[in-house]
This record gives structure tokens, C-alpha cells and sequence, in this order.
């Protein structure tokens, strides 16, 4: 079996609160009966979180790669891609990639926008996927962008259009992120944050722009100088995508299921 969530976060929310509680009853009945089990988040292996005492030696950490084929584009493609959606080819675009939910914290990602004001050049922000529940004022509106749900190829044209991907996860970003590893996989420059989620894989690698998940206005920041500095943007251009393929292809996951089937865990 192959989990991409076994220990779902608990919350205050009481919604939230009963799905944890649900998600992490069902797995322990389910999960028993497995014989290998490839876990999306590392750290959840390191701390035995959400695994059964009966088979701790089945689980094994698994990524979960990103789900959108890289579409190959020109080099002036991101020019084309500002002009075809009303805005200036020298502006700079922040992204924001997926379903803008509990945990996606898309608050934080208008805020770091709205600071990128001060800025000499021109910011727009972009949200690839779900619409969100947001309208911002007059004078920001021509900068936003909602793509809402289209297809994969222009998903991928999008992701490589934006300057700064902006993915403030809630408890942290971890392996299991597909918005994450996509953006890798696209060479975005990403700003995230670390929390109890992140493993020392993530935490130590210099392929994305990371910041402490209590504070706020460091994301913010964090964004806006990236804004502001093309070389650096372009270095870990290079490095995301180098970090992707080294960790998250849909090539290592049948490498891994390839091993457990050819080595099968013998059950006690």
C-alpha cells in the first residue's frame, strides 16, 4: 500500500477535529494488514506518528511526486503568459498552487502580495487552481489572477510563468505537498515555511526559500526579497529541479515498488 496521509492533523475546528479522528481510526484497522507501506512524509516515520505497533518494520518512506507533466515552453514564454492575462510582461507574478483550503494559509500569500507593493516594479498574484473566496480591492484587482481548474498542460504553463511560488503550508511543508513538488518539478522558486511536518531532507536543502511556520510576516518577507533578487531566483532554479528529480520521481516510486515486491516482508 501506498499512504499519502496517515496521520491527519488535529485541530480546534470541530470539523477538522472529526476527521483526524476518523482518518487515524480507519488507517490503524486497515493498515495491520499490510505488508509493505510507503508513507508520503518522513517525518511521520521518524516519529512513529499514525503507525501500528503490530508492523512498525512495513513502513517506508515513499514521496509523492508531482502529478503535472512539465510542458516545454519558450524562453520568452513568461512575457507571452503575463500579456495573454492582462498584465505587463515586466511584472513579476507570485504564484500560489492548489486547493486554497484549511492548512494552505492563502491569507498569507495575499499578505506577502500586498507588501510586494512597495516594491519600484510591478507584482501580480496568481492562483492556480480552486478559485478562492477573495476579492481584492480596486487598485489590486487588475493584479489578480484565477485560473481556476484547467487543464494539466496549462498548469504547467502557468507554474512556469511565475517568479515566486508561495506555499505556506500550515504545520510545515512536507514530502507529501504535491503543489510542492510540482513546483520543484517546474523549476519555480518557492517560499515555504518548516514546521513539525518538515523532515531534515527539506530542512536542510537550499533548492527552495524556507521560513519558520509561526511567523508571518517572515514569509512576507521572505517573498519580496526573492521578488527583488533575479539572480538568486534564477540559481535556485536550477537546484529545485536538480532536488526533484534526485528525490521525487514517479521513476524512485516504482524503483521502490519494484524492491518490495521482488523482497517481500515476511509476516509474523
Amino acid at each position: 500500500m501506498i499512504a499519502h496521509e496517515i496521520f491527519a492533523p488535529m485541530a480546534w475546528m470541530p470539523n477538522r477535529a472529526y476527521y483526524a479522528m476518523s482518518q487515524r481510526s480507519q488507517w490503524k484497522r486497515i493498515s495491520r494488514h499490510m505488508e509493505r507501506i510507503g508513507v508520503s512524509t518522513q517525518v511521520w516515520i521518524d516519529h512513529r506518528w499514525g503507525m501500528n505497533r503490530e508492523n512498525q518494520d512495513a513502513y517506508e518512506f515513499c514521496p509523492s511526486p508531482s502529478n503535472v507533466p512539465f510542458c516545454p515552453v519558450d524562453a520568452d514564454h513568461a512575457r507571452h503568459w503575463k500579456m495573454d492575462h492582462g498584465i505587463s510582461p515586466d511584472a513579476k507574478l507570485i504564484g500560489f498552487f492548489g486547493d486554497p483550503g484549511p492548512g494552505k494559509q492563502f491569507d498569507w500569500v495575499v499578505d506577502a502580495w500586498i507588501d510586494s507593493q512597495d516594491n519600484s516594479f510591478e507584482v501580480a498574484l496568481v492562483s492556480i487552481g480552486r478559485e478562492p473566496e477573495y476579492e481584492p480591492d480596486a487598485a489590486l484587482k487588475p493584479l489578480f489572477v484565477a485560473t481556476g481548474y484547467i487543464s494539466p498542460e496549462e498548469v504547467s504553463r502557468a507554474m512556469q510563468a511565475i517568479d515566486v511560488m508561495a506555499l505556506p503550508f500550515e504545520s510545515g511543508v512536507s514530502e507529501k505537498r504535491g503543489s510542492f513538488t510540482g513546483a520543484l518539478h517546474h523549476g519555480c522558486p518557492v517560499v515555504t515555511v518548516h514546521g513539525e511536518s518538515t523532515s531534515n531532507l527539506l530542512r536542510s536543502s537550499d533548492a527552495f526559500v524556507s521560513t519558520d511556520c509561526g511567523n508571518r510576516d517572515g514569509f512576507s518577507e521572505a517573498v519580496c526579497q526573492l521578488l527583488r533578487d533575479d539572480k538568486r531566483r534564477l540559481e535556485i532554479k536550477a537546484k529545485a529541479q536538480s532536488f526533484y528529480a534526485d528525490n521525487f520521481t514517479w521513476k524512485i516510486v516504482a524503483r521502490k515498488i519494484e524492491h518490495w515486491i521482488k523482497n517481500p516482508r515476511i509476516l509474523s
